[in-house]
């Protein structure tokens, strides 16, 4: 999808959702960038206690992992054009 300012959105995308990596988020506790971001937020900055702090920095683990895995893969094509 294109923004405003010319360029284009990965979140927005959400790389077709695993049509890049092979692999969706449908299986994922967190499942998308803004969620992503305000449990990071909370984690860090709440009230939460050390297993609760482990379990959802684990998921985060897995949601960027994810993401970073669709961000290498695209690069890996654009280089081969």
């Amino acid at each position: 999808m294109q923004n405003e300012v010319g360029g284009v959105s990965v979140e927005k995308t959400r790389v077709e959702d695993g049509a890049v990596t092979g692999q969706g988020y449908e299986n994922l506790v967190i499942q998308e960038g803004g969620a992503a971001s305000r449990e990071f937020l909370r984690v860090t900055f709440g009230k939460v206690d050390d297993e609760e702090r482990r379990r959802v920095r684990q998921q985060l683990n897995e949601y960027c992992g994810l993401d970073t895995m669709g961000m290498v893969q695209i690069s890996r094509e654009l280089a081969k054009l």
